[in-house]
């Protein structure tokens, strides 16, 4: 993916003065850190910037951390912006760790297995200080059979969804998850896998359920993944992102160089999986961006690995020049296993219910999945493997 600092998102992988010194940040306190430090504040355009890549990499408080700890020269004013920045981020993780604790109450009342992912978890388990590690969500990964439970339970407390499900038992059986919303900045990520496409169809989440760590959260005991899953899991967000932050880069770095997970179980994993590739990009990515001055035994790994034709299709339907939601539908479709499966899910696709097109409500969002649901269907045409796969348009639910 092509990076173009000019945008309105600051990516990880930006590589401007001020880009750089703020991945230099987000590495600090990591074992061989040593980013050159500044030997003078910056001047206040460059500090503009500079702040816009914290903000945007969710990396507030390892700024903070730099600035306390002397390796970051700043002036009275920007300490002050610094620290509001930090208050501002901490304030919302307070909100979003009283949610999390009620959301989990209410999970629990019904049944439901969780884990929860990234955020308030990896803050508390792989973190020294959590004011660290801010966030500005909650993840949770639930089983495939309860997505549909979860969206119901969490619509009882006034969330919404942003987007709505393609068709009845879609994300139950096929779908990354489902994103919902509660005013202003509160948004809860369910999850039935990591990832959409070609990985997530190779992946069994239902494993992630086998493990777990245990981290307390204002006096509730909340479940985790295990150290190898989150290991897992922060490798697939940074090696198949098209939006990469810093903190998740930094993640794969806390992971490997300072919890160190079980170096067999993480392969163990991404063999099982046939992810491989996966780990390669992240540990490969991750010490390119933070410029790491250390190895560890994963990333002489990923040194060696030897990507092949397919693994470089399958990335590029994420991260490449061609990569959308079309390149994710047709290499997953090519993953996806049995003649039944696939029907079903070229079904909801191409004909995804009513529901779905009226009560998308972004006008945007709305025009830009039209756009791609006809070249989708130009390019399955043409393939020429659908037919007798689909049927006609109606808004049943998809089949077990």
């Amino acid at each position: 993916m092509a990076v173009h600092e000019h945008h309105q998102w600051r990516d990880a992988r930006a590589t401007s003065g001020p880009a750089r010194l703020a991945a230099a940040v987000a590495t600090h306190g990591l074992p061989g850190a040593d980013s050159p430090r500044p030997d003078s504040p910056l001047d206040d355009a460059t500090w503009r910037e500079f702040v816009l890549h914290v903000q945007h990499g969710r990396v507030p408080g390892l700024l903070m951390d730099a600035i306390d700890d002397g390796w970051l020269p700043v002036t009275a004013e920007q300490h002050n912006a610094a620290a509001a920045m930090q208050l501002s981020a901490r304030a919302l993780a307070v909100v979003l760790d009283e949610l999390l604790c009620n959301v989990a109450a209410r999970l629990r009342r019904g049944e439901v297995q969780f884990r929860v992912l990234k955020g308030a978890a990896v803050a508390r388990l792989d973190y020294p200080r959590s004011a660290s590690r801010t966030y500005g969500d909650i993840d949770l990964l639930v089983p495939g059979p309860q997505m549909d439970q979860v969206v119901a339970i969490l619509e009882r407390e006034a969330f919404v969804r942003r987007i709505p499900q393609l068709r009845r038992g879609f994300d139950r059986r096929f779908g990354k998850g489902a994103v919902l919303e509660r005013g202003a900045g509160l948004q809860v990520d369910v999850h039935r896998a990591f990832v959409d496409g070609p990985f997530g169809f190779r992946s069994a989440p239902q494993d992630l359920f086998a493990d777990l760590d245990r981290f307390d959260l204002n006096g509730v005991e909340l479940p985790a993944l295990s150290a190898v899953d989150r290991f897992v899991h922060a490798c697939f967000h940074v090696a198949l992102s098209g939006h990469l932050r810093l903190s998740s880069v930094r993640d794969v770095a806390q992971l490997a160089l300072v919890t160190q997970p079980d170096v067999t179980g993480v392969h163990d994993r991404f063999e099982a999986w046939r992810a491989e590739p996966v780990l390669a990009r992240a540990m490969t990515l991750t010490w390119q961006i933070l410029d790491i001055g250390v190895d560890a035994e994963l990333k002489e790994w990923s040194d060696r690995f030897e990507y092949d034709r397919r693994s470089r299709r399958l990335l590029a339907a994420s991260v490449g020049e061609s990569a959308g939601w079309k390149a994710l539908v047709i290499e997953g479709l090519r993953e996806l296993p049995g003649i039944r499966s696939k029907a079903l899910y070229l079904h909801a696709l191409l004909w995804p219910d009513r529901r779905f097109i009226r009560e998308m409500r972004d006008r945007r969002r709305r025009r830009r999945f039209a756009r791609g649901l006809a070249a989708l269907r130009s390019r399955i045409s043409g393939m020429g493997r659908h037919r007798g796969l689909v049927h006609a348009h109606d808004d049943s639910e998809v089949g077990e």
